[in-house]
């Protein structure tokens, strides 16, 4: 848990795209749980303000303590952002902490939020899912969302309480009514699978699209999926190539890729390899191996719009084992020895044998 955490701090959004693949197939798989407690840390500083100068943080300051009252709440919790971020002022995960309580304790919801988050990592105090849950919680009944879902990945986990899956279902649905793009996607989870409640295509598609209309990533990329296979849904190309497009822009690897392979196929219009080339590439720049690959076969053999370059194709095939392609990494010696490199094609000469 540790170390989704840390990966969000780094990251971002940017969650392992091999991962998510394993939580689609496997559904409640202790993998699948893990990716919803990058979610609910996502969620959780989606209220981040925007970078504060000194004079910003000084002026702050001076409200936090100024009174006892809401607007002072709000000032001690922005600036407790700040603390944690670094931004204008040194970052210190003990103040973050200090100035999340007096917001917590003067009834801001966010402050109790982000200060349950900094229990849940371990950041500036010792890891503690319960106090983390008592501080969702309070959160989530002053109707922040992002506290509703990070209590109901706690549920789903089974991080600090009894794993319930029909609690978790709850504070879902009570996340996404709060507009909580997360708590849709992971609510749209629930009625895709059949967990707890009915399957229902059309629910989950409603669902989804709420989630990509909040600027989920992953609500577009499986809303794509949906219309590009028809699941539940009249099969579109159209509305599919849309949702991918909007997934890529929101910089989810998946969706870039899809979308290049659309164009690669000429899948709803027309070819055009010079575009799918520029999608593979973005989507393996994000960590997506299979674009990887597919770049790198158009510079291996030519297409239209790109020339022959087998050292290129090279560095993709070198790229794509890196993040994991097996395959990527048995076949970069094909191109190496192409090149003339006599350990390539002996390692390739290998591998030949292995798989006949």
């Amino acid at each position: 848990m540790q170390l989704f955490y840390d990966l969000f701090v780094k990251f971002g959004l940017n969650l392992s795209q091999k991962s998510i693949k394993y939580y689609i197939k496997f559904k409640w798989s202790n993998v699948m749980r893990k990716i919803l407690l990058v979610f609910a840390i996502a969620s959780s500083l989606s209220m981040a303000c925007a970078e504060q100068t000194n004079l910003e943080a000084e002026k702050l300051q001076s409200e936090c303590y100024k009174s006892d009252n809401k607007k002072a709440g709000v000032s001690c919790s922005n600036l407790g952002l700040l603390y944690y971020n670094g931004k204008g002022v040194e970052q210190n995960y003990k103040k973050a902490i200090e100035l999340y309580s007096r917001a917590c304790n003067l009834k801001i919801g966010a402050g109790c939020s982000n200060l349950g988050l900094m229990y849940t990592g371990g950041k500036g105090v010792e890891q503690d899912y319960q106090k983390a849950i008592e501080l969702y919680v309070k959160a989530c009944n002053m109707k922040i969302g992002g506290a509703c879902h990070n209590l109901a990945v706690m549920y789903a986990d089974g991080s600090g309480v009894k794993q319930d899956h029909k609690v978790a279902f709850e504070l879902y649905t009570k996340a996404c009514d709060l507009n909580e793009g997360a708590g849709c996607f992971n609510l749209a989870n629930f009625y895709l699978y059949g967990e707890i409640v009915k399957q229902n295509s059309q629910k989950t598609s409603e669902l989804y699209f709420k989630a990509c209309r909040l600027g989920v990533g992953w609500g577009c990329y499986n809303l794509g999926r949906l219309y590009d296979n028809g699941d539940g849904v009249t099969q579109d190309n159209k509305k599919a190539s849309e949702v991918y497009l909007k997934a890529c822009n929101l910089n989810h690897a998946m969706g870039c890729n899809k979308l290049g392979v659309m164009y690669e196929k000429g899948r709803g219009f027309y070819k055009d390899y010079k575009i799918a080339s520029e999608l593979y590439l973005k989507a393996c720049n994000l960590g997506e191996s299979e674009a990887c690959s597919s770049i790198r076969s158009f510079y291996e053999y030519g297409v239209e719009g790109i020339v022959q370059d087998k050292k290129v194709a090279k560095e993709y095939y070198r790229k794509g084992c890196d993040l994991g392609n097996k395959v990527g990494c048995d076949l970069n010696e094909k191109v190496g020895c192409d090149l003339g490199y006599k350990v390539s094609c002996d390692k390739y000469k290998n591998w030949i044998t292995k798989n006949k």
